[in-house]
């Protein structure tokens, strides 16, 4: 998939994208797991729980002594690290890079082009599903 608002950058810059987070309502629809180390794709940075809970031993000790070499890649976090995925890449939802943001922003000025794509693309997928459903139907008959 062709990354449209993400190219790929150099993964040692930590880049913050801009200051404001993203809504917690984006958050919340963009989240669909949570662990306790998640990386983020859009800039680079290493999340952990500060916590350690379900670790294995030492990782979290090994997670802390990166921390303190590189500060910015590495992120603690107090409790598990929720994580989605949007074009193709995992995300962090309480990242510092708050890239969801752009996202989120993107999708709001666009609310009236993507609610009329959706209704049409559904519209057009109804009538594909109640022409393959009448094929079905008379394929049964003639068979039955």
């Amino acid at each position: 998939m062709t990354q449209i608002l993400f190219p790929k950058i150099q993964k040692d810059t930590f880049p913050i994208f801009v200051k404001k987070p993203p809504s917690e309502a984006f958050k919340d629809a963009i989240c669909v797991g949570a662990g306790p180390v998640r990386d983020c794709d859009l800039c680079g940075r290493v999340h952990f729980d500060q916590n350690g809970e379900y670790m294995d031993e030492g990782e979290l000790e090994e997670l802390l002594a990166k921390q303190k070499k590189e500060p910015k890649k590495y992120c603690s976090m107090d409790g598990t690290v929720r994580d989605g995925h949007i074009e193709d890449q995992q995300v962090v939802v309480n990242c510092p890079c708050n890239g969801l943001r752009l996202y989120e922003d993107f999708i709001l000025s666009e609310a009236r082009l993507i609610c009329n794509f959706l209704v049409r693309n559904a519209k057009e997928r109804l009538e594909e599903a109640e022409d393959d459903t009448r094929d079905v139907t008379q394929a049964l008959a003639a068979v039955g």
